[in-house]
């Protein structure tokens, strides 16, 4: 007879135990070495996809530079096998990318190793008869990997959103600059509608660009970069020193949050980089609003 538990995370009932032979199985990774978590050992659900990497959002969470924010993902196979797929696998094709690692083999992921088995339930019998089940059995503790021990403070938790702070700093640059050359092309009595169009198309872009900004997304986070750095040479052709400056700072910060290992100082100096770029927007746009 399977157990099952429900995930406290997504309210999912999973299924943690193997039926292999007749036996009652189940399957565990272990944190054989690393930086951290050593000798922890996680029972793993079966028939079901888990993400491993550096994110807290991850099943399996390994905080290290050397682990991807979402390094692979793992299924525990009810023959026993655990299937391992590399991200950015493709899953379509003549041959299966996921790779096969039996009981008692062990995988390296990053600076951790870590060894996959499959033990089995054992239950006592009462005065030498065979066992007999009353009742359900209580399940194993299962780690929640968003709130582990001694990683919750707010640096930590700060690089976790490093891309929510590009993303936020982004928009948020995006709406300074369309509610700067508003008001100041308000104020004229002959507007440049050039450069207002011209604007207008890259602030258009940005606020696109804000929304494909995440893990994995590369070429989006460059392309936001990009974007912002263009609008920044419009500013400055244009005599628009200020805001120009505003807008070199944000890609720095930009920068930090999506290209660099996750890392809880890199996370910090976006931020303070993102914030300051806004605030020389505002600055910036205090000028006509004070000059109405």
């Amino acid at each position: 007879m399977l157990e099952t538990v429900v995930c406290p995370a997504c309210r999912t009932e999973l299924a943690l135990d193997l039926s292999i032979d007749g036996d009652r199985r189940r399957g565990y990774l272990t944190v054989v070495s690393g930086p951290e978590r050593v000798g922890e050992a996680l029972l793993i659900p079966v028939d079901v996809e888990l993400t491993v990497g550096a994110d807290p959002s991850c099943w399996l969470y390994l905080p290290d530079a050397s682990v991807s924010d979402q390094h692979c993902t793992v299924r525990l196979r009810p023959d026993g096998v655990l299937a391992l797929l590399a991200a950015g696998s493709e899953r379509g094709g003549p041959s299966s990318p996921w790779a096969e690692i039996k009981s008692s083999q062990g995988m390296r992921i990053g600076a951790f190793v870590l060894k996959f088995s499959v033990q089995t339930v054992e239950m006592e019998p009462a005065a030498g008869r065979p066992p007999v089940r009353t009742g359900p059995l209580p399940p194993p503790p299962m780690v929640v990997m968003r709130s582990v021990t001694g990683r919750s403070g707010w640096l930590d938790s700060l690089a976790s959103r490093r891309f929510q702070i590009a993303r936020a700093g982004l928009i948020v640059a995006a709406l300074l600059l369309t509610a700067l050359h508003g008001v100041s092309e308000a104020r004229k009595q002959d507007p440049d509608w050039g450069t207002l169009v011209a604007m207008s198309a890259l602030i258009v872009g940005m606020f696109t660009a804000a929304r494909k900004i995440g893990i994995g997304q590369r070429w989006a986070n460059a392309v936001a970069s990009s974007l912002v750095i263009v609008a920044a040479g419009v500013e400055l052709i244009t005599g628009h020193t200020l805001p120009g400056i505003g807008l070199l700072i944000l890609p720095a910060g930009m920068v930090l949050a999506t290209e660099l290992p996750r890392r809880p100082i890199w996370a910090f100096l976006a931020l303070l980089l993102v914030v300051a770029g806004d605030a020389v927007l505002v600055f910036a746009l205090l000028g006509p609003l004070v000059g109405l």
